[in-house]
């Protein structure tokens, strides 16, 4: 699965036909990996531990558990991510974000590493500008 989602095929020629905008495309772009990798796909799945409501994953793909964050703006925005992945305990845990805003995909990777609970996790940092996986 790290192989289809790492590896970029068609991404900006299907990103300039949607008509929604880059996050919206970019959004539309991974549903339609999923769902031809098999996948049931779900925006907005609400991670719930014990009776406790800690927000939504912006997607997720329901059979491998594999939670996706987008996130484009801060670091501090991208910490909810992290945090809903440490909750969640998924498979796999796909960032995604881009070398062109302000939020570095790098930073993103080592905050990672070096948090003691998400090191262990299995967590992909995709740049969609560089078209690089961390």
């Amino acid at each position: 699965m790290k192989d289809i989602l790492t590896s970029f095929e068609g991404m900006d020629e299907f990103i300039k036909r949607y008509d929604k905008g880059y996050l919206g495309g970019l959004r539309a772009y991974y549903r339609m990996v999923g769902v031809e990798a098999g996948y049931s796909v779900v925006e907005g799945a609400q991670i719930i531990r014990e009776c406790i409501d800690f927000g939504k994953a912006d997607m997720a793909f329901i059979e491998p558990n594999i939670i996706f964050g987008f996130e484009f703006g801060i670091l501090d925005d991208a910490f909810k991510h992290l945090y809903r992945f440490m909750i969640a305990e998924p498979k796999l845990g796909v960032m995604v974000t881009s070398s062109r805003s302000s939020l570095k995909p790098e930073r993103v990777r080592q905050v990672i590493d070096g948090t003691r609970n998400l090191r262990d996790m299995d967590i992909i940092v995709l740049d969609t500008e560089k078209k690089t996986a961390l």
